[in-house]
């Protein structure tokens, strides 16, 4: 299944909220579904802010194996990087969010430019 999102911060709530609800259909309870809709915010929220304005960002959520695999698409360009800032540094920590939370996580190119980042979480 998959959501399509105007590119603007209330496009973060929109997507928790229809992840949340994929998630318990697909069986997700107590802390694992509160990392799932940690990482699904902080991915949509970096594909709001590094992604091109006029672009496109769709979320799907499927059942692969055990895991809940969620995947945020946009049209930005570049690759995601893992940062650690420092204390000070007001953002810059959700990839290092992704990638100490989920079970997995990567990227895909996207068929017609941009990427999908996914992470995944154990039923």
């Amino acid at each position: 299944m998959e959501l399509h999102l105007e590119h603007e911060r209330r496009s973060v709530t929109y997507a928790r909220r229809w992840v949340l609800r994929q998630a318990a259909q697909a069986g997700v309870r107590g802390e694992a579904q509160a990392v799932v809709e940690l990482l699904t915010s902080e991915l949509v929220a970096n594909a709001i802010h590094h992604g091109p304005p006029d672009g496109h960002i769709v979320v799907e959520a499927d059942v692969l194996d055990g895991h809940l695999q969620v995947t945020v698409h946009d049209d930005g360009a570049g690759s995601p990087v893992v940062r650690d800032p420092p204390p000070t540094e007001a953002g810059g920590r959700g990839l290092m969010l992704v990638d100490m939370l989920a079970s997995a996580w990567g990227t895909t190119p996207g068929p017609g430019g941009g990427k999908g980042v996914w992470f995944s979480v154990a039923l």
